[in-house]
């Protein structure tokens, strides 16, 4: 991959490991015994008897209001209030027609918490209803990619996520976990290539990851790929904005480097549009003895093409700037310069623009009144919502403020691959 130079303003240090857990109060000591009064029958407990007194009554209302300032503080309901609270629908012709499936919707969902933390993802009725989106097993994960190559481009963020399909598409979970993710950072390899067999009944799948921090080295990668210097791959996902707010802090150039990367995905999904279909892609043959699905030594058959792959961009994480050690990043990595930098990628055309509060099914004296206006410029990625699936996790789902427990990943990879079941017809023309 080719380098290129980007002006950082300052050096920044590594957040430090997290500060030791706040000393807990010591209880106290046992209570004064309180006097057996009337009303204390036969067979009555009381203090002495092991009765634990009105401060347990006290304690438990304690315990409920703390969890529900808890549940008001921070809300598990992937619908963010300013952004997703109705989606926009528009009919025509008396037909319901929207693109949920391919939307910002696929990533909605909520989340089941626990002191603090979300606990379980569960998807969001329109995924659920319109595109038939569910918990996958680990079967179906693997059959979603069976024959195809996925390929992860990105920072941090986006090397989780392809873990998280690793995960999903392995019925052994330890083909990815969190401990071995950990000593690869140990072992100084967090900013490396990573490429994974994934197994299927027609030869398996390749799951490969390509660490990318800046849009640019994106870029860069999608131009080798259409000068054949790359394996073609199926399926693209996508993600790079947390260096740029942090090393760069310039949403102007982040704004031009998007749009460079979006004219060269063009450029890419058409040259590989247009390139022989092998059997590792077309789902015909049987794939190496490796579990590789054939690789670059697969057959290719005369008369197809692969056809264009599926692109897909990761919203960045949110933060929790209380967290980090560093100043530069707790100035430049808030959760509003995460929201701004994931709003350019919008303003760049590389992501359609998030549902409109407010707007429902119009009623036929609408329609009638005023014709639906022009459906939003396509887009040539699929948004995955990293940042409303942490913003709602809860306050411990993140030890360091920028990387998140593996069930915030696994939920953005179950959007990509359920986008894909929606969508049978991606990738190999059929």
């Amino acid at each position: 991959m080719k380098s290129f130079s980007v002006t950082v303003p300052s050096e920044i240090v590594p957040a430090a490991d997290d500060a030791s857990a706040a000393s807990k109060d010591e209880p106290a000591a046992g209570a004064s015994s309180a006097s057996k009064g009337s009303g204390s029958g036969p067979g009555a407990k009381t203090p002495d008897d092991g009765w634990p007194g009105p401060w347990f009554t006290v304690l438990a209302a304690c315990v409920y209001a703390l969890a529900a300032l808890y549940q008001w503080r921070y809300p598990t309901s992937g619908l963010v209030e300013d952004e997703m609270t109705t989606l926009a629908i528009r009919r025509v012709n008396g037909v319901v027609r929207d693109a949920a499936c391919g939307g910002w919707e696929m990533s909605d969902g909520t989340w089941s918490s626990f002191a603090g933390s979300g606990t379980a993802w569960h998807l969001g009725a329109i995924a659920r209803e319109r595109c038939g989106a569910k918990k996958l097993s680990h079967l179906a994960a693997a059959e979603v990619i069976d024959g195809r190559r996925v390929v992860v481009i990105g920072d941090s963020s986006a090397r989780h996520v392809y873990a998280a399909i690793v995960r999903a598409a392995h019925a052994n979970a330890s083909a990815w976990s969190e401990a071995r993710d950990m000593d690869a950072v140990a072992n100084g390899e967090k900013h490396r290539d990573w490429e994974f067999p994934t197994p299927g009944v027609r030869g398996g799948g390749i799951a490969a990851f390509k660490w990318a921090p800046y849009a640019q080295n994106i870029t860069s990668y999608l131009a080798e790929i259409e000068r054949g210097e790359e394996p073609a791959p199926d399926v693209l996902v996508m993600g790079a904005a947390l260096w740029h707010a942090l090393h760069v802090r310039s949403e102007e150039e982040y704004l031009a480097a998007l749009r460079g990367l979006k004219t060269q995905l063009a450029k890419t999904t058409a040259a590989v549009a247009a390139t022989p279909a092998s059997f590792a892609s077309d789902g015909d043959g049987d794939g190496g003895d490796d579990g590789s699905g054939g690789g670059d030594d697969a057959e290719e058959t005369p008369g197809r093409t692969r056809g264009a792959p599926r692109a897909f961009w990761l919203a960045s994480t949110t933060t929790d700037p209380t967290l980090f050690s560093d100043a530069a990043k707790r100035e430049h990595m808030t959760p509003k310069r995460v929201k701004a930098f994931n709003a350019v990628a919008i303003e760049s055309g590389l992501v359609p623009p998030r549902p409109i509060a407010g707007a429902g099914v119009p009623s036929a004296e609408e329609e009638d009144a005023a014709p639906p206006p022009p459906p939003p410029p396509a887009a040539p990625c699929q948004p995955i919502d990293l940042e409303r699936i942490t913003t709602t996790c809860g306050w411990k789902c993140t030890k360091d403020g920028v990387h998140y427990k593996p069930e915030a990943y696994d939920a953005a990879a179950s959007a990509v691959l359920n986008a894909l079941r929606a969508n049978p017809g991606w990738g190999v023309a059929r």
